[in-house]
């Protein structure tokens, strides 16, 4: 998990280098694609971790 993580803050990062290199008309759509993707990615990643706690915990103590 923590992997998928770590590749999505590259990949961010190396977007958000492209995008402070290149200043062109686009980068307004591009902070805003970037501002999504990470959204989406912490989305994710809270989502995962609630996922393994349910794991972590079976069904039979409930």
């Amino acid at each position: 998990m923590k992997a998928i993580f770590l590749t999505s803050m590259t990949f961010m990062f190396s977007l958000g280098t492209t995008v402070f290199i290149s200043k062109n008309a686009y980068q307004l759509s591009v902070d805003y694609i970037l501002f999504f993707a990470a959204l989406f990615t912490s989305i994710f990643y809270l989502i995962a971790i609630k996922k393994r706690r349910k794991k972590e915990r079976p069904s039979f103590y409930k």
